[in-house]
């Protein structure tokens, strides 16, 4: 069998069904792929909607996996990827879909020609409010990479791990971490710094869904904390590879994220995110020698290490300032 296909399914009642078939739906021999659903504990009725599949195709085509317990997407595609009897996998999010109905089509012919490679990346995806069917795309080859280094200094390199195939006996050993929040950030480095070759191409057909609940966008708490974890991570495969360009492109971007935290901190309580940043400040996060800063970055990392409660509440104070002005200069 050539590819499996991972969905975690989690509170997917309205998008399980276009997601599904989405990959049901394509230009590929049903013998030669296989779709692994994996519910994670979902409290929903999504089980549901995913039974109405199963009835009308063999549990060799659509395997359904249920946990015992949530692990959250890194247990569950651990869990799928155990079970998987495809040479390439790929990953789904259950509230998205693929816009095109070519996209293994497309893969098998670059595998076809290139039996080495590790990663088949696409540089680019298809943003959307909500599921609007196939689109009319097609595939760019950009180029080859011999190095998962050299891929990563370009500016094709992106956290999405959902855009790519790879090659299932490559990623066996490198396990998501589970029951956490951006789960897939280090997973994503350790993947492509490990890998010896990947091919990118210009290719959108995967269709992310803007979902205000998702991960990424969701106000919870938990996450912010999980942020700062996955850049602890992050630092350490960073600051322990033996290429300095690496080095230095991994504190650009860890450096960038932090500072992205005083605007994050606006959607918490004072105590809440000031609870974080003195968590943050444990870790090797705020170890100015690791990083090139201005004397305004410099400042601002002194501000949040030091006086992490007058910088979270001076950040909350100037937001709510710039409402209420808004609010008397719309009047």
């Amino acid at each position: 069998m050539q590819f499996s296909i991972i969905i975690p399914a989690y509170n997917a009642v309205n998008t399980i069904g276009y997601c599904l078939d989405s990959v049901i739906g394509q230009n590929f021999p049903k013998n030669d792929y296989e779709i692994i659903v994996v519910d994670d504990c979902s409290p929903d009725k999504q089980n549901n909607v995913i039974q109405t599949y199963l009835v009308n195709y063999p549990p060799r085509f659509i395997k359904f996996i249920k946990h015992k317990e949530n692990k959250r997407q890194g247990g569950a595609r651990n869990t799928a990827l155990k079970e998987a009897k495809g040479d390439w996998i790929l990953y789904l999010d259950a509230d998205d879909y693929w816009c095109s109905p070519d996209v293994l089509k497309t893969f098998a012919s670059i595998i076809a020609d290139n039996s080495d490679v590790d990663i088949i990346e696409s540089v680019s995806h298809t943003d959307v409010d909500s599921y609007n069917g196939d689109l009319d795309i097609s595939s760019k080859y950009i180029d080859t990479y011999t190095t998962g280094i050299d891929f990563l200094l370009t500016n094709y390199y992106s956290g999405y791990i959902v855009r790519s195939a790879y090659r299932k006996s490559f990623i066996d050993k490198i396990p998501f971490r589970e029951n956490v929040f951006f789960e897939d950030g280090d997973w994503r480095v350790k993947v492509v710094l490990s890998a010896q070759k990947i091919i990118a191409i210009d290719f959108p057909f995967y269709s992310y869904v803007n979902n205000p609940n998702s991960t990424c966008r969701g106000k919870n708490i938990e996450s912010f904390y999980a942020n700062v974890d996955c850049n602890a991570i992050m630092l350490d495969i960073y600051a322990s590879n033996s290429d300095r360009r690496v080095r230095n492109y991994g504190m650009r971007r860890i450096k960038s994220n932090i500072l992205s935290w005083l605007k994050i901190s606006r959607d918490f309580s004072i105590s809440q995110s000031t609870a974080v940043i003195r968590y943050a400040g444990r870790t090797e996060l705020f170890n100015l020698t690791h990083y090139t800063l201005s004397i305004i970055e410099k400042t601002l990392f002194n501000a949040m290490k030091y006086m992490p409660y007058f910088t979270v509440a001076s950040i909350k104070g100037a937001v709510l300032t710039r409402r209420k002005l808004r609010k008397l200069l719309s009047r």
